[in-house]
C-alpha cells in the first residue's frame, strides 16, 4: 500500500468543493490512471511533483498500472485515452509508453470541431455503461490535447441485502434531516475499529475488492484525513453485527488543479517545457476534472469514475456468545472500496447528506 498517495487521496476528499449536499466521492485508481499517462510525458519539475504526489517513481506507477490492467476482473473496466489534433505530432516514444503501460487509445481529432466534443463525451459514456454521459461541457480553441480515463466498477454482495427489511429511516445530515431507504441485515463480517471509528467489511462475490463502512465515533462533519484509515486493527472475538446502512445514488464532479496545486503540483501548470516529450508543441496542464457516480443496494454496487487532463498551450471461532454491535449509519460517515492485495483505493467518499 502507498501511505503517500492514500494520504493526499485524503486531503483531496477534505479539500474538494463540494456538490450541494457536501458528499464528495474520488476514485483514487482513476486518478492514478490519469496521473501516470500525464507523468510519462513529463520532465524536471512537473515530473518531480508527480512523484513526489504519487508517493512513487515512474517505473514502479508504470509497473503498477500495467499490473491493474492486466489483473482487473469481470467486475471493474479501465480505459485509457490521449486526444491530439494536426498540426501537432505526438512522439512516438511517447505514444509507445502510454500504449504499453496504460493500454491508451490514441485519437487525432479537431478540437474546434463541435463533433469531437460529442466524440469525448460518447466515448466516456461507452466506457462507463452510460453512468457519465457528459464528461466536458465545452472543448477551448486553445486546448492543445486531453488525456482521459474512465472507470467502471459492478460487484455484488457475497451476501445480499433481504430487500424485505429495507426502511424509510431518518438521515441527520449536516444540512437537513431527511427520510431515507436504509438496508437492514445482522451480518458476523470482519469487524475494525481505532479510535476515531467502528468499520465493517461488506465483500463482493468472487471480486478481489471489499467495500469498508466507515462510522465515524464523533458526530457530524468530519475530515477523513483525521479518521487514521490507514491504521483500522481487525478486532477479534465473535461479534454479531446489526448492520443497518443507507441506499446510495450520488455523484460529484469537480475541477482539481486548485487542490493539486495545493497539495504540491504547480510546475505542471507552468512548464510548457516539461511536457515537450508529448507533443511537438509546448503545452501545460490547464484543467484536471473528475467525476463520479455511485450506487449502493440490496444487490451489490455500481460506479463509475472519470478523470480528465486537458492540456493547454503556453473473523475467529469463539464458543462464547457473540458480541453483538449496532452500526447505524444513519449520520454521516465514509467508505472506501479497496483491493484486496494491494490496498489500491478503488473509490473513497465521505456522505453528509441525503
Amino acid at each position: 500500500m502507498n501511505e503517500m498517495f492514500n494520504s493526499n487521496l485524503y486531503k483531496l476528499v477534505d479539500n474538494c468543493k463540494p456538490n450541494k449536499d457536501k458528499n464528495v466521492i474520488i476514485s483514487g485508481l482513476s486518478i492514478k490512471m490519469a496521473l501516470a499517462m500525464l507523468l510519462n510525458g513529463a520532465e524536471g519539475e512537473s515530473k518531480e511533483e508527480l512523484e513526489s504526489f504519487l508517493g512513487e517513481d515512474r517505473k514502479k506507477v508504470n509497473e503498477e498500472t500495467i499490473n491493474i490492467l492486466s489483473e482487473a476482473g469481470e467486475d471493474l473496466k479501465l480505459a485509457n485515452s490521449f486526444w491530439f489534433e494536426e498540426p501537432n505530432q505526438v512522439n512516438n516514444e511517447y505514444e509507445q509508453i502510454i500504449k504499453k503501460y496504460q493500454n491508451a487509445e490514441i485519437k487525432l481529432v479537431d478540437f474546434n470541431s463541435e463533433k469531437t466534443l460529442d466524440l469525448i463525451n460518447n466515448w466516456a459514456s461507452d466506457n462507463t455503461n452510460k453512468l457519465i454521459n457528459k464528461l466536458l461541457d465545452n472543448l477551448s480553441s486553445d486546448t492543445t490535447s486531453i488525456l482521459i480515463n474512465t472507470l467502471y466498477f459492478k460487484a455484488q454482495w457475497s451476501e445480499p441485502f433481504n430487500n424485505l427489511k429495507s426502511r424509510l429511516d431518518k438521515f441527520n445530515g449536516t444540512e437537513t434531516n431527511k427520510l431515507v431507504w436504509m438496508m437492514n441485515k445482522t451480518i458476523k463480517n470482519i469487524y475494525l475499529e481505532n479510535d476515531y471509528v467502528k468499520a465493517v467489511y461488506l465483500p463482493y462475490y468472487h471480486s478481489p475488492y471489499d467495500f469498508i463502512a466507515i462510522l465515524p465515533n464523533r458526530e457530524g462533519e468530519f475530515k477523513i484525513e483525521d479518521l487514521d484509515l490507514n491504521n483500522l486493527k481487525v478486532v477479534n472475538g465473535n461479534y454479531k453485527i446489526n448492520l443497518t446502512f443507507p441506499k446510495l445514488d450520488v455523484e460529484f464532479g469537480a475541477e482539481l488543479e486548485d487542490i493539486l496545486k495545493g497539495l504540491g503540483i504547480n510546475s505542471p501548470f507552468l512548464n510548457g517545457s516539461d511536457f515537450k516529450s508529448m507533443l511537438s508543441m509546448p503545452q501545460v496542464v490547464d484543467k484536471i476534472i473528475h467525476k463520479t457516480k455511485f450506487k449502493l443496494d440490496e444487490k451489490g454496487t455500481e460506479a463509475s469514475a472519470s478523470t480528465v487532463v486537458k492540456m493547454a498551450r503556453s473473523a475467529i471461532f469463539n464458543c462464547t456468545p457473540p458480541v453483538e454491535i449496532n452500526l447505524k449509519f444513519d449520520r454521516p460517515f465514509a467508505f472506501i472500496i479497496k483491493h484486496h492485495k494491494t490496498n489500491e483505493l478503488l473509490f473513497i467518499g465521505k456522505i453528509n447528506n441525503l
